[in-house]
């Protein structure tokens, strides 16, 4: 896993208990959170933000556009990530097998057999970038 690569990655799940996932959006970068999320993100919505590697990533705001204001070490990052990676590669899954069963899509050999990535560089792959 290069580290340095996922250290740019920041994945926000936006739910009540950041322990569970709910609605994950993955971004390539900090300049992609910026551009995406609206300013009143920050304050009103319930989100917990993570790095590609782990690492919790405080969002805040530089006048109307949100940044990431610091990162600290968080020791159930890379769990949580990989529940919350995993959460979004099923949810894919369902949506293209239903996809496929119309004929609108053509399944890879794998994920075909219900079989998903099991690492966070493979999630990160398989779901892709919300930008």
């Amino acid at each position: 896993m290069n580290g340095v690569w996922l250290d740019d990655v920041i994945v926000v799940n936006e739910n009540d208990d950041p322990q569970r996932a709910g609605d994950v959006q993955v971004y390539r970068s900090e300049g992609d959170v910026g551009r995406q999320l609206e300013h009143w993100y920050v304050n009103d919505v319930m989100h917990l933000a993570l790095t590609g590697a782990g690492d919790k990533a405080i969002l805040g705001l530089r006048g109307d556009l949100v940044i990431v204001e610091r990162r600290e070490p968080f020791a159930a990052g890379s769990t949580l990530l990989l529940q919350w990676l995993t959460a979004k590669a099923q949810h894919f899954l369902t949506v293209r097998t239903a996809r496929a069963r119309k004929g609108k899509v053509q399944l890879g050999t794998l994920e075909a057999k219900g079989v998903l990535p099991d690492s966070i560089d493979g999630l990160l792959a398989y779901v892709g970038f919300d930008t």
